[in-house]
């Protein structure tokens, strides 16, 4: 029996939110609607008349120095004549100096915080609601005065697998990408467990390749990892069947980034996966994800679950309304949740959440067989088990 370590540290990182919806507000004025009806269910005339705190809300910009009192009173007002109900103000410096303004106004200095001041009591004469984020620009209250040890922290692990049932002395390998100091990494523990059915840690890598886009270099893209361009799937998805010396199980696809496609559809990506086993007298589906929204920052791959269907040959069929580019796909014989790069937050794209396909327990870790094993290892990662 193997047994499978997983060596587990916390690391300082960077990252960068676009996504408003993540964004920490507070709200500077805050006025109370009143309820809609007695029994919470909305009137027709509610509807056609509904209270002011319903009312849509803009988003607004300090660009850089060009900002001024005059200016953001014209803009207000015009917001509040607009009908619009409030501001979530966004003040980041953007860009160098404006051409034809005087004076340059710099952000977090006196001049600049007077006008946050100003835009907040304008707001206010103006019974408009004025909610801002907590820092200015894409920083999310970061900043060198933050020390490595009160960062956010991200969790990373490392495999090690080991023949179970004999003494091992080995020395655990690290996870990647955390020699820098500023990475502050740290030793949490060490678990051992068997290694589930099917879990090499290895990727399949196909002996046949065939394609209805025939001139598109798919083992390179799939066997040695270089990049492909498909152009947009118009009047038919492409598809690419693989093929193994022997019957295998496939359980996981995973695909690259989604911001890796196409940088600018990362967040309406537009395209369908489905995967199928190719069996003696039909085609079984296995699996299928409509590629979900993502962000630029999204630098994780896609894993996408299969039903346990074994055969030595499966066929991808790629729908894609803009031309993406492919670096890889990899084929696993090992489980892995659908999307799970995303649930564990460990990239910013919307969670997908689908019963999962049948796939055989043993594939899975059995929690009750999870050994803690960190008092066996010394602090130069050394296990002696």
């Amino acid at each position: 029996m193997k047994a499978y370590l997983s060596r587990r540290k916390e690391r300082f990182f960077f990252f960068f939110l676009y996504s408003m919806s993540l964004f920490f507000f507070f709200s500077c004025l805050n006025p109370q609607g009143k309820k809609q009806s007695e029994n919470g269910l909305l009137s027709e005339e509610a509807f056609k008349t509904p209270d002011r705190e319903y009312y849509p809300e803009t988003w607004y910009h300090f660009i850089g120095g060009n900002v001024s009192k005059p200016g953001i009173t014209a803009d207000l007002e015009a917001i509040a004549k607009a009908g619009i109900s409030g501001i979530q103000l966004f003040h980041g410096q953007f860009g160098g100096e404006w051409p034809g303004v005087s004076p340059q106004i710099q952000t977090l200095s006196e001049d600049w915080d007077e006008l946050v001041q100003w835009t907040a009591e304008e707001c206010k004469r103006l019974n408009l609601r004025f909610t801002m984020q907590n820092c200015p620009g894409w920083s999310y209250a970061g900043g060198p005065w933050i020390e490595p040890e009160n960062s956010m922290r991200h969790l990373v692990y490392s495999r090690t697998d080991l023949a179970g049932g004999v003494a091992s002395e080995i020395t655990l390998a690290k996870p990647g990408n955390i020699e820098e100091e500023w990475r502050d990494y740290r030793d949490l523990f060490v678990i051992a467990f068997p290694t589930p059915e099917g879990d090499t840690g290895a990727r399949l890598i196909p002996s046949g390749i065939t394609s209805n886009r025939s001139g598109l270099s798919w083992r390179d893209c799939l066997v040695d990892r270089k990049t492909l361009t498909i152009p947009p799937s118009v009047d038919e998805p492409t598809v690419v069947d693989i093929t193994f010396p022997e019957m295998t199980t496939l359980r996981t696809v995973e695909f690259p980034p989604i911001n890796s496609y196409s940088h600018a559809r990362v967040y309406a990506p537009g395209v369908k996966v489905a995967v199928y086993a190719n069996l003696p007298g039909e085609r079984r589906r296995v699996a299928f994800i409509d590629m979900p929204a993502a962000n630029w920052q999204d630098d994780q791959p896609l894993s996408i679950a299969c039903a346990e269907t074994p055969s030595d040959s499966y066929r991808i069929e790629i729908s894609n309304l803009h031309e993406m580019t492919l670096p890889y796909i990899h084929f696993y014989s090992a489980a892995r949740q659908q999307n799970w790069e995303s649930e564990a937050a460990w990239t910013l794209r919307r969670i997908v959440r689908e019963e999962y396909p049948q796939q055989d327990p043993r594939s899975w870790v059995d929690p009750s067989t999870i050994v803690d094993i960190s008092n066996h290892m010394d602090s130069s990662g050394k296990l002696n088990w």
